[in-house]
């Protein structure tokens, strides 16, 4: 997929606290990938230190499971190249997030 087909917008730096899974929230953005918006998705660093995209949360009987990212690899990679691009720009840095590196 190409990356003129994956936009973010409406960013905003997050001040969380890892969840129970060691995942830190950095930011919140809407994405457009393939056509299709997906909003509310999160800018997540996981515990083993690896920034990913996590689709907006669907609400059901299990509270806040999250809808399925699909096959398409090279979209979510796309996506996630797009997220970290633009929360760079907006401020944040990997440092400034715990267990961001050996520099810290």
């Amino acid at each position: 997929m190409s990356d003129s087909l994956v936009r973010v917008s409406g960013l905003t730096l997050l001040d969380g606290e890892p969840d129970e899974r060691g995942r830190l929230p950095l930011a919140c953005l809407d994405v457009l990938v393939g056509g299709v918006w997906l909003h509310r998705c999160t800018l997540v660093r996981t515990e083993g230190g690896e920034l990913t995209v996590q689709p907006p949360a669907v609400f059901g009987k299990a509270f806040a499971r999250r809808a399925e990212r699909g096959a398409d690899h090279a979209a979510w990679a796309a996506v996630n190249a797009a997220a970290l691009a633009a929360y760079r720009t907006a401020g944040g840095t990997e440092a400034a997030a715990p267990g961001a590196g050996p520099d810290e």
